[in-house]
């Protein structure tokens, strides 16, 4: 990447917003091309304690939602990229660089370490 080039201008994907919906954090995260939707949860009052993410490929009520639960935030974040690379060419899915968007919600706390 040259000096000065933003990660748009890369077709990087980058967080574009991030806003909560009740206990739920949403990062939206786009390219020129593509979106990906991360709505991500905790459920520490319950027993067990259970963190779930959830992606979709767009805002709309048509969009895949692709929803894994663990006991971190990282871990359901892996299983939804696992879910979401299986799925991709029968669902039609755009490939994304999970370990990026991993680094992107690390960035801003949205996950854990």
């Amino acid at each position: 990447m040259t000096h000065g080039a933003s990660p748009a201008d890369t077709g990087a994907l980058k967080i574009v917003t991030q806003y909560w919906r009740g206990n739920t954090r949403v990062c939206e995260l786009a390219t020129r091309e593509q979106r990906l939707d991360i709505f991500i949860s905790s459920h520490l009052g319950e027993v067990g304690g259970r963190c779930s993410v959830e992606a979709r490929n767009g805002p709309n009520d048509s969009a895949v939602r692709i929803r894994q639960e663990a006991s971190t935030r990282s871990e359901a974040l892996l299983a939804v990229a696992h879910d979401w690379r299986s799925r991709a060419p029968e669902l039609g899915l755009p490939t994304h660089d999970w370990e990026l968007v991993a680094a992107a919600l690390r960035a801003v706390g949205a996950i854990d370490r």
